[in-house]
């Protein structure tokens, strides 16, 4: 009986150590693969709406915005093989057909033409934290992601004018790949200017239930600028002061009025449930995507759990799941 548990106890032991080494060998040769240059990857943040959009003051119709730059990501993974160019062409044409990757891959034609460079054989994988149509920059990350995952396969430096050129032959895009708050002519794919870090602020937020296609409303917001330019132009000159200045306390209740304003052409559903429960919750400011869902509260001071819970118990009523994220740039 005692031989027999002693074996047991040995063989147990003999598994976990051959387990142990599967385990070992698997990390082995993952790590060799990485450091000999046989994966890439690329990363780019997204944006929880803006904290200002309207119409830029500086150029007639073109769109001005400052996103609020969060820690949520969207990755672009890639493994060189080696197969024929008909199988490659084969394969980047159906992650064309594919609507989630069809920007990614446009975007990847053109840096290969822009660097005249074949497009690379081997595998694209993709990963993401943004939400898609919601307001989060989904695709501009998107896009952004495989552009450095591409340079780094090409061993090349990817630049700020890189990217702008590329972006502006696909859609109207967000300031994501820069690493501080800028106000961003998003239609004109120019930076008019980028701001000094600024201290974080905090939000506590929800998707509304429409999800919002951006692919062609320049046109409609750029008329509904125009008819309200003037509080536009107010707005500007307040929120650039105000982030020059670091003044977060002002940038939030700019934020609300850009929100409000935003109301007249793309309306949020619980806009108006926000607004009545500012001041029971302390609430710095309201931030929204103008053509998206995202709506929620801006804090300077990180809310804590019993703020957090109250904040979530009003959401739910209103058949949302509250979610916390970090802006910061």
């Amino acid at each position: 009986m005692t031989v027999n548990i002693v074996e047991q106890v040995a063989l147990k032991i003999k598994r976990q150590g051959k387990k142990r080494a599967e385990y070992s060998d698997k990390r082995t040769c993952s790590r060799d693969i990485f450091l000999s240059g046989k994966q890439y990857v690329g990363v780019c943040r997204g944006a929880l709406g803006e904290l200002f959009q309207g119409p830029a003051l500086h150029v007639e119709n073109e769109i001005a915005i400052i996103s609020s730059l969060i820690p949520k990501y969207s990755w672009a993974y890639f493994s060189p093989s080696s197969t024929s160019e008909e199988n490659t062409q084969k394969y980047y044409e159906s992650l064309r057909q594919n609507h989630l990757h069809r920007k990614s891959i446009i975007a990847l034609d053109h840096y290969c033409n822009l660097h005249n460079v074949a497009l690379p054989d081997g595998h694209w994988e993709f990963s993401s934290q943004l939400q898609v149509a919601r307001g989060m920059a989904s695709s501009t990350a998107d896009i952004v992601a495989i552009l450095r995952c591409a340079a780094k396969y090409f061993n090349r430096t990817l630049t700020i004018h890189e990217i702008l050129i590329i972006l502006s032959k696909i859609e109207r895009s967000d300031s994501v790949f820069l690493n501080e708050l800028a106000l961003f002519c998003s239609s004109r794919h120019e930076i008019i200017q980028q701001f000094n870090h600024i201290p974080p602020l905090y939000a506590l937020y929800i998707h509304e239930d429409e999800t919002v296609c951006t692919d062609n409303t320049k046109s409609i917001l750029n008329n509904f600028y125009e008819k309200n330019r003037h509080s536009y132009k107010d707005l500007y000159r307040d929120v650039v002061r105000s982030f020059n200045s670091k003044d977060i306390k002002t940038i939030c209740q700019l934020s609300s009025q850009s929100a409000e304003l935003s109301q007249g052409i793309f309306p949020k559903q619980y806009f108006s449930s926000l607004v009545n429960e500012m001041k029971s919750f302390n609430a710095d400011g309201i931030i929204v995507a103008h053509t998206g869902s995202v709506i929620g509260y801006l804090f300077c001071e990180r809310p804590g759990i019993q703020l957090l819970e109250e904040v979530s118990m009003f959401f739910k009523s209103l058949q949302g799941n509250c979610q916390f994220t970090e802006i910061n740039g």
